[in-house]
């Protein structure tokens, strides 16, 4: 079996922190480990923010290189809003989420090519 090739995720937030949060947010970001996609009623997960030890994790799937990297660096985006706006997805939250000029096309790739990139990896 042939070790997987993922991503390094450091360069998209750091990317992130300073085009988004002016440098200042420095999160630990990682690929999750043994997770399946679960669909929710509102989509799936594909990434979370652990404020207990400051960390992204981000699911496997966006290392495919099938993701474009500005859907990849949406989604840090997104975590990133965690660490400012705390866990939930509050009106603040999502007026943050909407200035990004990318976030309507981010959930329109998301919606259409997510879960059929989770099934396609789960082929393998």
């Amino acid at each position: 079996m042939s070790a997987r090739r993922f991503r390094p995720l450091a360069a998209s937030v750091e990317r992130v922190s300073r085009r988004w949060f002016r440098g200042v947010l420095h999160p630990r970001a990682v690929w999750k480990r043994g997770c399946r996609l679960k669909q929710r009623p509102v989509g799936i997960a594909c990434a979370e923010y652990d404020a207990t030890c400051n960390t992204i994790r981000v699911h496997p799937v966006f290392s495919a290189p099938a993701v474009p990297l500005w859907v990849l660096d949406w989604v840090i985006y997104h975590e990133m809003l965690h660490l400012v706006y705390g866990q939930c997805h509050s009106t603040e939250f999502r007026v943050a989420e909407a200035a990004h000029p990318k976030t309507r096309a981010a959930d329109e790739w998301l919606s259409t090519h997510l879960f059929e990139l989770a099934l396609e990896r789960g082929k393998k």
